[in-house]
């Protein structure tokens, strides 16, 4: 009667194909956590931004109101005509980076009311948009 069991060499060949398997099974793993980690933390940046932009329209009405919401967010206000501004607390704004549009004299206004505000943007593809008007 012929006794059959596995070699040395077969288990070894064996245990060489499991832990292939394995470490293929952990790269691929490892790949959709990283996926799913990055969509989650950009969908709730997007969704903050959305929840900003939502605040703001509803509660900004002037632009020390303005001042008092951009403190503390990565927003950027823009004013049409104006180019990027940076507000004051008192109301007040200076120009940090004019536009290029060549507004004629006639159409610029008095004190800006149309405003371009961008909210987020810190991570990519995350970054939202609006515009808004002030009294």
């Amino acid at each position: 009667m012929k006794k059959s069991a596995f070699t040395l060499i077969e288990s070894m060949v064996s245990l060489l194909i499991i832990s292939a398997v394995g470490m293929a099974a952990l790269v691929f793993s490892s790949a959709y956590l990283k996926t799913g980690y990055d969509r989650d933390v950009r969908m709730s940046a997007v969704t903050n931004n959305i929840n900003a932009v939502e605040e703001l329209r509803a509660e900004v009405k002037s632009l020390p109101q303005l001042y008092e919401f951009s403190q503390g967010k990565d927003i950027k206000i823009s004013a049409v005509a104006l180019g990027e501004i940076e507000l004051h607390e008192d109301g007040s704004y200076t120009v940090k980076e004019a536009e290029n549009n060549n507004f004629s004299e006639n159409l610029k206004p008095k004190k800006p009311n149309l405003f371009k505000i961008d909210i987020g943007g810190s991570i990519p593809n995350t970054k939202i948009t609006t515009v808004v008007i002030l009294k």
